[in-house]
């Protein structure tokens, strides 16, 4: 069976895919859901963790979820006094198909 790369080359390809607008909307569409989740599963006190969970552009065609409260990681892995919460590795998972 013949590949797409057998009649465009590969680099061509690349290039499309890294600069087309649709990819780029089609990843912050996907960003945005990811955010949506997180914050819905995320634990809230004051809303400051929730409300730091944000969708973020990297260069022209980059995009990422962040969690910019500095207490993230304290929330995430827990303490000796708070039990961790997991809200980045369960909106990992939920997205791959294998959580809740």
């Amino acid at each position: 069976m013949a590949k797409l790369s057998d009649f465009i080359p590969q680099a061509e390809i690349d290039e499309y895919l890294a600069e087309a607008p649709e990819v780029l909307q089609g990843k912050l569409e996907l960003a945005d859901e990811v955010v949506d989740y997180a914050q819905r599963i995320a634990p809230v006190d004051d809303g400051e963790y929730r409300d730091g969970i944000k969708t973020r552009r990297r260069g022209k065609t980059g995009v990422s979820v962040e969690f910019t409260d500095p207490k993230s990681n304290l929330i995430e892995f827990g303490t000796e006094d708070t039990p961790a919460f997991a809200v980045r590795a369960k909106t990992e998972a939920f997205f791959r198909g294998v959580g809740e």
